[in-house]
């Protein structure tokens, strides 16, 4: 996940944006309870200000 926030940065970067300008992502997984074990500390590390929405599939 800190690798996909990183590119993402990244390519946001490239049109003078950050993550804090993100309204909803969308986190597909396959293993539910390994994903949610490390989203919430992964999410408040990407996100300096308020993170968006981010249903789970």
């Amino acid at each position: 996940m800190r690798v996909t926030y990183a590119n993402s940065a990244k390519i946001l970067a490239q049109f003078g944006a950050t993550l804090d300008h993100v309204m909803e992502k969308t986190l597909y997984v396959l293993d539910v309870d390994e994903a949610f074990a490390v989203a919430g500390e992964v999410r408040k590390e990407a996100y300096a200000k308020a993170r968006p929405s981010a249903p789970a599939i």
